[in-house]
């Protein structure tokens, strides 16, 4: 199921400020990636993005660019999906599929 279902998660620690930046930022050098969440503690925004397998090519470069620019990135982690992020994401594609056939 990883295989053929998994991708990638980018977390970015960014300054509340900063949020829209790094948004629009990874939308542009990410394309494909998703948005999923934004956690604000103390100050700070912890950015939670989806990636697909076929962005991995674009990593290494995006990387470059997060390192120079600490002032807005403080901080940044690349995750394989779990197993769990996995089934949940196949079992709700299933769920939708089997409501929309339900209605027809």
């Amino acid at each position: 199921m990883k295989n053929r279902f998994a991708g990638y998660k980018l977390n970015i620690v960014t300054k509340i400020e900063h949020t829209e930046h790094v948004k629009e930022t990874i939308a542009k050098e990410l394309e494909g990636s998703i948005f999923e969440r934004a956690t604000y503690v103390d100050g700070v925004n912890y950015l939670s993005f989806g990636l697909s397998p076929s962005s991995t090519n674009k990593l290494v470069p995006l990387l470059r660019l997060l390192e120079t620019q600490k002032d807005i990135y403080r901080d940044f982690s690349i995750s394989q999906t779990t197993l769990e992020e996995v089934f949940l994401r196949v079992t709700s594609h299933t769920d939708y599929l089997s409501e929309s056939n339900a209605k027809e």
